[in-house]
Protein backbone atom coordinates (compact mmCIF):
# COMPACT_ATOMS: atom_id res chain seq x y z
CA UNK A 1 0.00 0.00 0.00
CA UNK A 2 1.36 3.62 -1.10
CA UNK A 3 2.26 6.44 2.45
CA UNK A 4 -1.08 8.11 0.57
CA UNK A 5 -2.81 5.16 1.03
CA UNK A 6 -1.78 3.93 5.22
CA UNK A 7 -2.32 7.82 5.78
CA UNK A 8 -6.19 7.84 4.19
CA UNK A 9 -6.95 4.60 6.08
CA UNK A 10 -4.98 5.23 9.19
CA UNK A 11 -7.59 8.27 9.10
CA UNK A 12 -10.33 6.38 8.29
CA UNK A 13 -9.88 3.66 11.03
CA UNK A 14 -9.17 6.58 14.01
CA UNK A 15 -12.47 8.10 12.88
CA UNK A 16 -14.11 4.64 13.06
CA UNK A 17 -12.83 4.11 15.96
CA UNK A 18 -13.89 7.09 17.83
CA UNK A 19 -17.79 6.51 16.29
CA UNK A 20 -17.04 2.83 18.12
CA UNK A 21 -16.27 4.60 21.15
CA UNK A 22 -19.27 6.57 21.10
CA UNK A 23 -21.62 4.00 20.68
CA UNK A 24 -20.08 2.05 23.11
CA UNK A 25 -20.03 5.23 25.84
CA UNK A 26 -23.34 5.70 24.99
CA UNK A 27 -24.55 1.53 25.97
CA UNK A 28 -22.25 1.94 28.95
CA UNK A 29 -23.97 5.28 30.60
CA UNK A 30 -27.34 2.94 29.67
CA UNK A 31 -25.60 0.17 31.81
CA UNK A 32 -24.72 2.02 34.60
CA UNK A 33 -27.46 4.10 35.01
CA UNK A 34 -29.68 0.92 35.40
CA UNK A 35 -27.27 -0.52 38.04
CA UNK A 36 -27.31 2.60 39.97
CA UNK A 37 -31.58 3.09 39.88
CA UNK A 38 -32.00 -0.79 40.73
CA UNK A 39 -34.00 -0.75 37.57
CA UNK A 40 -32.83 -3.62 35.54
CA UNK A 41 -35.55 -2.91 32.71
CA UNK A 42 -33.54 0.41 31.82
CA UNK A 43 -30.59 -1.20 30.42
CA UNK A 44 -30.20 -1.03 27.05
CA UNK A 45 -28.58 -2.12 24.22
CA UNK A 46 -27.02 -1.37 21.30
CA UNK A 47 -30.58 -0.10 19.74
CA UNK A 48 -31.63 1.51 22.44
CA UNK A 49 -28.63 3.32 22.73
CA UNK A 50 -28.88 4.73 19.23
CA UNK A 51 -31.96 5.43 20.00
CA UNK A 52 -31.26 7.94 22.65
CA UNK A 53 -29.89 10.54 21.18
CA UNK A 54 -32.39 10.46 17.92
CA UNK A 55 -34.65 12.28 20.36
CA UNK A 56 -32.76 15.25 20.59
CA UNK A 57 -32.67 18.43 17.95
CA UNK A 58 -28.77 17.31 17.18
CA UNK A 59 -30.17 13.60 17.01
CA UNK A 60 -30.22 12.81 13.53
CA UNK A 61 -26.71 14.43 12.75
CA UNK A 62 -25.49 12.50 15.81
CA UNK A 63 -26.76 9.01 14.30
CA UNK A 64 -25.28 9.89 10.71
CA UNK A 65 -21.68 10.88 12.24
CA UNK A 66 -21.88 7.64 13.73
CA UNK A 67 -23.03 5.88 10.97
CA UNK A 68 -20.52 7.49 8.66
CA UNK A 69 -17.73 6.38 11.49
CA UNK A 70 -19.14 2.78 11.34
CA UNK A 71 -18.87 2.59 7.90
CA UNK A 72 -15.29 4.09 7.96
CA UNK A 73 -14.59 1.42 10.43
CA UNK A 74 -15.61 -1.66 8.22
CA UNK A 75 -13.74 -0.11 5.45
CA UNK A 76 -10.88 0.03 7.79
CA UNK A 77 -10.86 -3.61 8.98
CA UNK A 78 -11.36 -4.47 5.64
CA UNK A 79 -7.82 -2.82 4.77
CA UNK A 80 -6.57 -4.03 7.70
CA UNK A 81 -7.11 -7.82 6.34
CA UNK A 82 -6.05 -7.15 2.87
CA UNK A 83 -2.63 -5.46 3.71
CA UNK A 84 -1.80 -7.28 7.33
CA UNK A 85 1.85 -9.16 7.26
CA UNK A 86 1.31 -12.07 9.52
Amino acid sequence: MSDAGKRAFTAIGVFGHLARMVVFGLVGYGLLKAAMEYDPQKAIGLDGALNQPSHNSYGPFLLGIVAAGLIGFALYSIADARYRKI
